[in-house]
């Protein structure tokens, strides 16, 4: 038969035990440690006695305790004193059979325990070392690792991580890391909340704007959720559903003075720049390189104005520019002694880096013509 742990001596298949004492002149008790060291335990009733291998009658002995044995009659030197216990339960305080068996108390365990099937336990496990499962471990009671690092609560059915038992996490903790698999940089972070916000982050750093390469935040303040990225915020969503983009790339210009037109196309430079988002306007060339791909609305309004000999009339054009090749035109016409007013709008698939810019032109007419009162702007609706 197997064992888990030191197999015994004897064989306890009957439920027995053998003590084995050597007398000593005259000695008629026998206790503690035999010839192996195996210490004398037995059941008051449930023992026999053999000297030099004659079984001895009740008659010829007596008990004290569980644990003495005594001749009525002095063994003589040498003598060989056998005592047979018989254990109607086989002991199991240093091994248990390798299949079967049942422990009813608390059981503590300082190595590693591998199992390959499923454990089903309904007390206490205290285990100082590794424990490796390869099959199913179920739990049906609540489940934490270092007490509230990892919770199951099955109250509530929910999964808390570095929470107290209450569900609520620390203030502005990381209470779950996602590390991708490669370096351990890349990840996701979700930091609990505090009275000002709570957060989620994409990183693919661990320090730096890379630590916090793509976010989302909610700001309790205003009611306000975020999306950023490097660390700064991109756009924003109020409690009334109204959505900002504060960099979305923009520029907005008017002109002071007016810009003659040729026989030739003109590139219009308003001298006045109210807005430029990104910095992505040229005043000096009035040109705007656009930093992303997307849909650009852009749009001018003016007036153009004659001006030279009387009799004579001029017509003029306008138009975008990308890249340095007209868009579209629209063309006005309009004598000398007078004004029109012109305005051209286009939407503008762009790759990054496109230029766009806005120009003028004088087609026939002896008279010049001139842009003025005039502004102009662009948008990147995405």
């Amino acid at each position: 038969m197997s064992y888990i742990g030191t197999e015994p001596k004897d064989i306890r298949s009957f439920g027995r035990t053998k003590f084995d004492y050597t007398a000593t002149q005259g000695q008629t008790a026998f206790t503690g440690a035999d010839d192996d060291g195996k210490i004398l335990a037995f059941t008051v009733g449930q023992i026999e006695v053999y000297v030099n291998g004659i079984l001895m009658d009740d008659s010829d002995f007596t008990t004290t305790g569980t644990g003495t044995v005594t001749l009525a009659s002095a063994a003589n030197l040498n003598d060989v004193i056998n005592i047979v216990s018989f254990e109607s339960n086989i002991p199991d305080n240093d091994y248990v059979p390798a299949s079967g068996g049942t422990f009813s108390g608390n059981v503590t365990h300082s190595g590693n325990v591998t199992h390959s099937g499923t454990v089903t336990n309904s007390g206490t496990v205290t285990n100082s070392g590794n424990v490796t499962v390869g099959g199913t471990l179920g739990v049906t009671g609540d489940f934490s690792v270092d007490t509230d690092t990892l919770k199951v609560n099955t109250s509530d059915d929910r999964v808390l991580i570095n929470t107290t038992l209450s569900g609520r996490a620390t203030e502005g903790a990381d209470i779950l890391t996602v590390a991708a698999p490669d370096n351990g940089h890349s990840g996701i972070t979700v930091r609990s909340g505090t009275s000002s916000y709570g957060s989620f982050y994409f990183s693919d750093a661990t320090s730096g704007a890379g630590e916090y390469a793509g976010s989302m935040q909610f700001n309790h303040s205003n009611n306000q959720l975020a999306l950023g990225v490097g660390g700064s915020d991109y756009l924003k969503i109020d409690n009334s559903g109204r959505v900002t983009t504060p960099s979305q790339p923009a520029f907005s210009t008017r002109g002071t003075s007016y810009t003659q037109a040729t026989g030739s196309w003109t590139t219009v430079k308003p001298a006045v720049t109210e807005l430029n988002i990104g910095s992505h306007y040229n005043s000096s060339t009035g040109v705007w390189t656009v930093p992303v791909a997307g849909n650009y609305l852009v749009v001018a309004n003016g007036l153009s104005y004659p001006t030279g000999t009387s009799g004579s009339g001029y017509v003029y054009n306008t138009a975008w520019y990308k890249n340095g090749t007209q868009w579209e035109d629209m063309q006005d016409g309009e004598y000398y002694s007078n004004h029109s007013s012109f305005c051209n709008g286009a939407i503008i698939p762009c790759g990054a880096n496109d230029t766009l810019d806005f120009r003028f032109y004088r087609s026939n007419g002896s008279a010049a013509a001139y842009v003025g009162q005039f502004v102009m702007y662009g948008y990147l609706l995405g």
